[in-house]
């Protein structure tokens, strides 16, 4: 982990039970086994609360799975990710690549996908009835004690590409989630859309920010806590709009700027073994070693958490200390 906080004005309050935080998670199809590792941990906590999580993709998938379902959701929809990785190697839901090549080469799936047909077939019926077998129905959303921000994106102009600048985001929270949208927020180009109330809507990192900061509420008492697989090109470039994802650490450091929360995060290095194929490759051993290495990430960040919390590290914010991991070693 490396520099996770930035006071911001922590005030103490003794007759407070328990910590509130938020989480904005990273999408990355297989990589959101991490964040579900970070989630078991915070699961099997008594003096932690998740007031709001969400984010796009495998990161909205995480946040209804666990507001509905708790850290044994994760384990039931992450195993029935995994068997299926194993079984079915070609087409897997995150990223079929060689499906989406046959899509492209005949007319009459072109005609099929355009039409919205995938949403009941394929690796998007696949996750919807995988979302189904966790959560059940939408009114499991809408009753979730843990309030969800989770992101679609819209075309503005409707010949035109999914560039960040060519796309609305839709902010869908309890109040009107369903799976299907849930479903839309991980609606990869090579998919296709998802057609929700008459408008096709696709992956909401194609907004080009990635953990959907602009959604979360920001307050001085509650810390954000931003969940990141760093991939290999944000090393090329944090700025590219064609690398959404290699822009999350600019977004975090303009908020530390903005001072509206303490921004904590907990982040992965995403292995130099594992290329990038690795988002498309649910196999049970990738998602096992993802959730382990959030699982032990997350312990280290509530010990940081924790001490942050305490009576000394809260006068010390209140009073405008910045301090970083290398200030106290």
């Amino acid at each position: 982990m490396r520099e996770i906080f930035h006071g911001a004005g922590i005030q103490a309050d003794a007759e407070q039970p328990k910590q509130k935080i938020r989480l904005a998670l990273q999408g990355g199809g297989t990589l959101g086994a991490y964040a579900a590792g970070v989630l078991d941990v915070l699961d099997q906590q008594d003096d932690i609360e998740i007031d709001q999580i969400g984010g796009p993709s495998a990161a909205a998938v995480n946040s209804a799975v666990y507001a509905v379902a708790g850290s044994k959701g994760l384990d039931t929809f992450w195993n029935r990710i995994g068997q299926a990785g194993s079984a079915a190697h070609v087409i897997n839901f995150f990223d079929p690549l060689k499906f989406s090549q046959m899509v492209n080469e005949s007319y009459l799936m072109n005609g099929w996908r355009a039409s919205g047909a995938f949403e009941d077939v394929g690796p998007q019926g696949f996750l919807t009835h995988a979302l189904k077998e966790t959560i059940g129905s939408h009114h499991n959303l809408r009753n979730a004690d843990i309030q969800m921000r989770i992101t679609t994106v819209t075309k503005i102009d409707p010949n035109g590409d999914l560039s960040p600048e060519n796309v609305e985001e839709h902010v869908h929270t309890n109040e009107d989630l369903t799976i299907k949208k849930i479903v839309a927020s991980g609606a990869l180009k090579e998919l296709g859309p998802v057609r929700i109330d008459g408008r096709r809507h696709w992956d909401g990192a194609y907004s080009g920010n990635n953990p959907a900061f602009d959604s979360f509420d920001h307050h001085e008492d509650v810390p954000l806590v931003v969940i990141t697989v760093d991939r290999p090109e944000i090393v090329r470039s944090t700025r590219d709009p064609d690398l959404v994802y290699g822009r999350v650490h600019g977004e975090i450091h303009d908020l530390r700027k903005q001072g509206r929360s303490p921004i904590y995060q907990i982040a992965l290095d995403q292995p130099d073994k594992w290329d990038e194929s690795v988002r498309t490759n649910p196999l049970p051993s990738i998602i096992n070693e993802l959730r382990e290495k959030g699982r032990q990430d997350a312990v280290a960040f509530l010990a940081r958490l924790r001490q942050d919390m305490s009576p000394t590290r809260r006068l010390q914010a209140a009073v405008g200390a910045e301090y970083t991991d290398n200030a106290r070693n």
